[in-house]
């Protein structure tokens, strides 16, 4: 079972990293627009 779990964090992340990385970028949006 924790061998399951593990290896859906795994994909999480991956997904999260997709949809997550914009998440991180959106905090620095602020900032993006400011330069814009």
């Amino acid at each position: 079972m924790a061998k399951s779990k593990n290896h859906t964090a795994h994909n999480q992340s991956f997904k999260a990293h997709k949809n997550g990385i914009k998440k991180p970028k959106r905090h620095r949006q602020t900032s993006t627009k400011g330069v814009r």
